[in-house]
């Protein structure tokens, strides 16, 4: 004869463990996505993010291999690491077969938990080699976004305000006509007085105007914005690597031709519309 006793309100799903969830954030030399670059180092270093749900990690595992379908079935030729019981989770230099140069190489990574429970694996990444030779890795990659202003103005017969609301790090991007050669004048500035951008706002605001000489033939214009010192003093600002073009916090006023700017709006990366137009760079570091 069996006995039992059943607690009402509880079942057995309510008691069941939550799922771990997957390492995230994988990178390869502090390179988010490491396909865009070459790896200079040999000695490549792993790092990843554990899930919140592990608390801390007592062990992880590393399959690096040097095809897609390798890696695919969980068969790390190139590095598996095996269970380690370590909570490093950063800076895990590569320690299996040598690498070969100009080659590409895929891993991937799971770890354990407070309770010792192993998560699946996590996501693929891909990376490549380079000649490993110089640097320890090629120029940096970066995503370019097109932003949406929230107001054209035409303030004056030959002066429009672009304003997005709010103020945005980037550059600007024109799309203009112009049958003779002409100046654009260009401010930027993060602060607005009345419709037009206040020249003087003081303290730690930013405002600049740049000249764009513009020509018959050219159609695209990038502005190439100066760099402003007091974001190139020491231990004062957040380097950049030189590759990284120079950007500024900014609202946006243009004066210009009314009959060439009259047509103006601004683009999204899905609008391929063929007209005069104004776009907002949005620049972020990626492989990085």
């Amino acid at each position: 004869m069996l006995f039992g006793t059943i607690l009402p309100g509880v079942s057995a799903t309510q008691n069941k463990p939550k799922r771990l969830d997957i390492p995230s954030g994988l990178t390869v030399e502090y390179i988010r996505e490491p396909k865009n670059v070459a790896i200079n180092d040999p000695l490549p270093e792993y790092c990843w993010i554990v899930p919140k749900e592990a608390v801390f990690q007592q062990g992880y595992q590393i399959l690096v291999a040097s095809s897609q379908v390798n890696i695919g079935n969980y068969v790390g030729d190139v590095w598996d690491s095996g269970h380690v019981r370590s909570n490093q989770s950063a800076t895990v230099e590569h320690a299996g077969k040598p690498l070969n140069p100009d080659s590409k190489y895929f891993w991937k990574v799971r770890i354990w938990d407070q309770n010792n429970r192993p998560s699946d694996y996590s996501a693929v990444q891909e990376f490549k080699t380079g000649s490993f030779t110089g640097t320890i890795s090629t120029t940096n990659a970066f995503q370019i976004e097109r932003i949406r202003p929230q107001l054209i103005v035409k303030t004056t017969p030959n002066n429009y305000l672009v304003d997005f609301g709010k103020d945005a790090f980037g550059t600007l991007e024109l799309n203009y006509s112009s049958p003779k050669p002409d100046t654009i004048i260009v401010r930027l500035g993060e602060k607005l007085i009345g419709k037009s951008i206040d020249r003087k706002p003081g303290g730690t605001i930013r405002y600049s105007e740049m000249k764009l000489f513009v020509q018959p033939g050219r159609n695209m214009y990038t502005l190439k914005l100066k760099p402003d010192v007091r974001n190139t003093l020491k231990d004062k600002a957040v380097l950049l690597p030189d590759s990284f073009d120079v950007i500024t916090s900014t609202r946006i006023q243009c004066r210009a031709s009314t009959k060439f700017l009259s047509s103006a709006k601004w683009i999204s990366p899905k609008d391929n519309t063929p007209s005069a137009s104004l776009t907002m760079h949005l620049t972020a570091l990626v492989a990085w």
